[in-house]
């Protein structure tokens, strides 16, 4: 978090320098904060184990969760826009350690299940797993996906909606953010 807020002041820092004097040669912005990012990206990747992401500063280490998700999901996105391969085999590495061949969610170091049943948390991280299959064909990411789609029918539904329930713990409610983490699943998988 500090990374970001210190490469957005540099940005205000940046535009408000360059828009104050034309006469100066102007920074290439865009490159500049691409370059920061890049390197913070790249920082990022180079300190995780797999099973340990130094992205990740919540409990959540050791099982198939949303944040990882949406920073996997980024990782695919840097992939397909700029070919890099480093992209493609840290995606991959990260997700293999949990996806098994027969497409389990396993944690290797401790052998129990890594998917959280009975929440959709869990749910969207495995919208990454559309791009894997895509990336490689390996059978295991299908099998994966349908063992995702087998946990999302076995959520309830509030009363008098489709929608699901946020987590068994929480019956009834419907939150925003259990709506991010299974809808665009949910559409992959539909479509």
């Amino acid at each position: 978090m500090k990374r970001i807020l210190s490469l957005l002041m540099l940005f205000i820092s940046v535009f408000s320098l360059c828009s104050c004097d034309k006469n100066k040669t102007e920074v290439p912005l865009k490159v500049e904060i691409e370059d920061s990012m890049n390197e913070y990206i790249d920082s990022l990747m180079k300190n995780t184990l797999v099973y340990i992401p130094s992205w990740n500063k919540e409990s959540f280490k050791g099982k198939w969760n949303y944040i990882d998700g949406v920073f996997l999901n980024s990782i695919v996105n840097l992939y397909k826009d700029t070919g890099n391969e480093k992209y493609k085999n840290f995606f991959l590495k990260f997700i293999n350690y949990y996806v098994d061949e027969k497409g389990n969610f396993i944690d290797p170091a401790t052998l129990k299940p890594s998917f959280t049943a009975g929440e959709l948390d869990s749910i969207c991280e495995s919208k990454i797993l559309f791009d894997a299959y895509e990336m490689t064909n390996d059978n295991r990411y299908l099998l994966a996906i349908e063992n995702t789609y087998s946990y999302l029918t076995q959520m309830s539904n509030a009363a008098g909606s489709p929608n699901y329930s946020h987590k068994e713990v929480y019956l009834n409610q419907i939150w925003l953010d259990g709506m991010y983490m299974y809808v665009p699943f949910y559409l992959r998988y539909a479509n």
